[in-house]
């Protein structure tokens, strides 16, 4: 028997934790939603519809996706668009500490 991984959509807050540690990794810190919005080429609204699961148009989710390097399928499941599988979440959760980990050990290395 073959178990599917479980599949569900993100909280509104996991959209903005996961969009904040793509522009921290992309850009080396977190970006405001106007500041994402000109990285972007996209309006304010767009980045704030987004990050409140809102729907967005699909041109202005293919520019985001693009500005934070991601995909645009990954970028829909981290909206809320669609269905993410736990063990995206958990590779995403896992990669993402690991990058701070390593901005704080370079960081105190510097001191």
């Amino acid at each position: 028997m073959v178990v599917s991984p479980k599949r569900q959509r993100r909280s509104p807050s996991d959209t903005r934790r996961l969009i904040d540690d793509y522009t921290l990794y992309r850009f080396g810190h977190v970006l405001s939603a106007q500041d994402l919005a000109k990285q972007a080429g996209v309006s304010t609204e767009a980045i704030e519809n987004l990050l409140a699961q809102k729907p967005i148009a699909q041109s202005d989710l293919d520019k985001i996706s693009r500005a934070i390097d991601v995909s645009p399928e990954l970028l829909s499941e981290i909206a809320g668009y669609r269905e993410m599988d736990e063990g995206m979440l958990h590779t995403l959760n896992k990669f993402f500490a690991t990058i701070k980990q390593e901005r704080a050990a370079k960081k105190a290395r510097a001191a």
